[in-house]
């Protein structure tokens, strides 16, 4: 009976640091990549600077050009923001729900 109550405190104790942390916390780069996605409107779906099943052997290829020209488009909203000095409302996991 003691272990389980431990365990329940334990889990309540890491539920509120969890909760501390996801209110107060600051920004980090796990909750850049919903908050891109929000702001540009797309999940990138259609960045495909690697192809698959290329004729005539069907290996895989990866295309430096498209991959360039897509890398700077991201590489601008990582690079636009401040991420470190945001101050986050939400989860990642809630973000992610956006």
């Amino acid at each position: 009976m003691q272990y389980v109550q431990s365990i329940i405190e334990l889990r309540v104790r890491i539920d509120q640091r969890h909760h501390e942390k996801s209110v107060h916390g600051r920004c980090s780069q796990g909750i850049q990549c919903p908050c891109i996605n929000f702001i540009t409107g797309q999940r990138f779906e259609s960045f495909d600077a690697m192809h698959t099943n290329v004729a005539p052997f069907g290996y895989p290829e990866f295309s430096f050009d498209e991959a360039t020209k897509e890398g700077k488009y991201i590489q601008f909203f990582e690079q636009a923001f401040e991420w470190d000095q945001m101050i986050c409302d939400k989860s990642p996991q809630e973000l992610v729900r956006l």
